[in-house]
């Protein structure tokens, strides 16, 4: 931890937009025009797309074969046992993928500016800085282990929901919706039962787990305490509301494709037209 732990978010954080920029100018592009997407503008949103399932996907399998190695594997209480002792060194796996998780996440607070302005925008921005102020807390903070498992629930659905909007732009109609419907079943499931369950945690098997002579300011580098559980649980909420005015969004896609037929639209997107 320290001065050397920027220097490496910040490389991949130059790496991750330079990787995006040329992938989406010069190598993703091949694909839509291959497969026969017209418009320039279907073909940029194609390849966002494809960007973003690959980036996801890779980064979920990679988090998800160091959670599988490690002791607090389908084990919550292991999350806070032993903290902040056996917490304060993380394997090299965990920390790689924490710093680049960060660095990614960082990196989205350009490229978003970069890409086409959505409606919601500020939503949008409010749901990265509370994302980041989380990661960058946990770390600091010795609470790795719980911020590994929330980024592995959190991201799990955006696997879906990519991959049925570049078969959207391909003009596909039955695909698009299964990977809809499964992408609507695992947002409920990770980003509001699971996310739910995890906060709770923090202050039921948390309490107990973590004996008071081994809370902040008593104990050397341990940060628990009800002030930082507060400070937690304030930017989770905040990340709850946004993820809950994103679910009235799907619910409408779903009633839509439900009641009309054909394929989701993206109710997020700055034309509505495609």
């Amino acid at each position: 931890r320290g001065v050397h732990d920027f220097k490496f978010v910040f490389y991949w954080i130059v790496q991750l937009v330079a990787t995006r920029s040329m992938l989406l100018h010069h190598l993703l592009p091949i694909i839509p025009r291959a497969l026969g997407i017209g418009s320039a503008r279907k073909q940029r949103r194609f390849c966002e797309m494809a960007w973003n399932m690959l980036y996801i996907t890779t980064s979920w399998a990679i988090g998800y074969s160091v959670w599988e190695a490690s002791p607090y594997y389908m084990n919550t209480e292991n999350l806070y046992a032993n903290y902040p002792d056996e917490h304060m060194l993380m394997p090299y796996g965990l920390k790689w993928y924490y710093l680049v998780q960060a660095a990614f996440w960082l990196s989205n607070v350009y490229t978003i500016h970069v890409e086409e302005r959505r409606k919601d925008h500020v939503e949008m921005m409010t749901h990265h800085m509370a994302t980041i102020t989380l990661v960058l807390m946990s770390y600091a903070c010795h609470f790795t282990r719980f911020g590994h498992v929330f980024m592995l629930i959190m991201d799990f659905p955006d696997i879906f929901l990519t991959s049925a909007k570049m078969f959207r732009y391909l003009n596909h109609e039955l695909i698009p919706n299964i990977l809809f419907g499964l992408f609507s079943i695992s947002w409920i499931v990770t980003k509001h039962y699971l996310c739910l369950k995890m906060m709770f945690s923090i202050w039921t098997q948390g309490t107990y787990l973590i004996p008071q002579e081994k809370r902040f300011p008593h104990y050397p580098n341990s940060y628990a305490s009800i002030t930082i559980g507060c400070v937690f649980w304030a930017f989770l909420g905040l990340l709850q509301i946004i993820l809950i005015y994103w679910f009235a969004l799907i619910l409408n896609v779903l009633q839509k494709v439900l009641l009309k037929g054909g394929g989701p639209k993206d109710t997020r997107s700055d034309d509505e037209s495609e």
